[in-house]
């Protein structure tokens, strides 16, 4: 439903014109609703009023011009948004703000904040509950929570947050919930304001998306260190700290934090200067390759390991040198996201994957017979996602599709007619495809006993006297255009 619908507008407008709240009954029959509709329009008022410390609306008392006036601001700034908020984008936002809670947030909470019913906020907070992961647990203290470690918190916030890039309306309905003053003109200058920085600094281009993700990000980053400052302090190992701020995306991520200060009062320290530096290297993590290059080298060794093994185990086919070098790049290609994904947990979400489960499990027993490498273990201590392993299957996939000998059409063209017309035919069926093997045979020459119908995809004749089990194409008694382009679409699906 819209965070403000006709209806709750019509109700605002209407308590303009009068001094006193009529009963619940008078409204819906002026409204032209029923009362029940009334009762929750009015519970929904009155959270409005809540929050800006007005006191609530009562039927047959007096109406207050501070009430009307918080209302009516409240209804202007939600029609801004001109958004529609389905149930994916609720439980989207729902989802970052338990996993960076700057406040408790109880069910009513959440049925304030999307103008739905209880049973919707249940049906949204179970759908969450279904995960298997970052799963919602209630706390009467906290509200609800994630029972998961706060880096893994942080990144399935960054990702999420992500996600709300691709809808403005969804954006302003989130920024709303972490401060109603806070605006999305000023997250656009931020956005614009790092993408200038990242282009001066490093001489690449960083996208709308993940300049406006990083940015509203920042912010949200600084007001949860806040409230968990003793929790977050050792988060990165000392050695994680020297490549990071040896990198040059950690001073575009001072620069900029240093603007983000300044425009919203709020102070950034070390520790989100360090994550904002990870989030922003995995930004370009598959175009970067100085990051740790010892361990880029060993990941060639491990993509070498990955190519020769999988080749010798499961399909005992040597490519020439010049092909396995490639196929061995394009494992190493991979690999090097996938390396600093495990290692700092920075989970990408892989989209337009193909599954093909021979090769997927092919891959999968690869890897398992490479657990025991010292190498492999060291680099990828807990394996790889199923993701990653699906990414790996779709490389070598690609590699022996590329790599098959394409099947040529075998067609057999029978028949008594003049020759004229096998003529036109023969060009026809030629003009199909590019990899057709034709034979022209005499219906004459054949007889009831031929052996080697078997040897041809398709048989095209003019009589419904051969026996065969083979697809057989029926030449009517008059060639015509349509006939044409059923034999050519015929032949094309073969």
């Amino acid at each position: 439903m819209q965070s403000f619908d006709n209806n709750y507008s019509n109700f605002v407008h209407y308590l303009v014109s009068h001094k006193s709240l009529p009963s619940v009954r008078t409204i819906a029959r002026h409204l032209n609703l029923s009362s029940r509709k009334i009762y929750y329009i009015l519970q929904h008022a009155n959270a409005e009023l809540r929050s800006a410390h007005q006191p609530f609306l009562f039927p047959n008392e007096k109406i207050h011009a501070s009430q009307i006036h918080v209302l009516i601001d409240a209804l202007a700034d939600s029609e801004k948004t001109e958004s529609y908020i389905n149930a994916y984008e609720r439980q989207l936002i729902m989802d970052i703000l338990i996993s960076m809670p700057l406040r408790k947030w109880r069910l009513i909470d959440f049925q304030d904040l999307f103008t739905v019913s209880r049973a919707t906020a249940l049906r949204d907070i179970s759908d969450l509950k279904a995960r298997k992961e970052f799963r919602p647990i209630y706390d009467k203290g906290k509200g609800f929570m994630y029972d998961s470690p706060i880096y893994t918190n942080l990144v399935h916030a960054y990702n999420l947050i992500y996600s709300l890039q691709y809808d403005i309306g969804i954006r302003k309905l989130f920024i709303s919930t972490i401060d109603r003053e806070m605006t999305l003109s000023k997250f656009d200058l931020l956005s614009s304001k790092l993408q200038s920085i990242y282009q001066e600094n490093l001489d690449k281009k960083i996208s709308n998306y993940d300049a406006n993700a990083l940015a509203m990000f920042s912010v949200i980053l600084a007001r949860y260190y806040d409230i968990n400052t003793k929790h977050m302090q050792h988060l990165f190992s000392h050695n994680d700290i020297l490549s990071f701020t040896n990198r040059q995306e950690y001073e575009v991520i001072d620069l900029f934090t240093n603007i983000v200060a300044l425009n919203f009062d709020i102070q950034i320290t070390d520790f989100i200067k360090y994550f904002l530096t990870l989030e922003l290297l995995s930004v370009s993590k598959e175009s970067d390759a100085h990051f740790n290059s010892e361990a880029f080298q060993d990941l060639l060794l491990v993509s070498t390991d990955i190519v020769n093994t999988f080749l010798t185990m499961h399909e005992n086919y040597r490519p020439e040198p010049e092909e396995l070098d490639q196929l061995i790049e394009s494992v190493q290609t991979q690999l090097k996201p996938f390396w600093f994904a495990v290692h700092y947990q920075s989970i990408t979400n892989y989209e337009y994957l193909y599954h093909n489960k021979n090769f997927e499990n092919k891959m999968q027993s690869t890897l398992e017979s490479l657990s025991k490498s010292a190498i492999y273990h060291q680099l990828f201590p807990f394996g790889l996602f199923p993701d990653q392993v699906t990414i790996l299957a779709m490389i070598f996939y690609n590699f022996y599709l590329s790599h098959q000998k394409v099947k040529p059409v075998n067609i057999l063209l029978t028949s008594a007619l003049p020759v004229y017309s096998q003529n036109l035919l023969r060009t026809i069926i030629l003009r199909s495809g590019s990899n057709i093997n034709l034979s022209i045979r005499k219906l004459l020459q054949l007889s009831e006993n031929i052996d080697d119908f078997d040897s041809f995809d398709i048989i095209i004749t003019d009589t419904a006297q051969l026996k065969t089990k083979q697809p057989t194409f029926l030449i009517g008694q008059e060639l015509n255009n349509s006939e044409f382009e059923r034999l050519q679409k015929i032949i094309s699906e073969i």
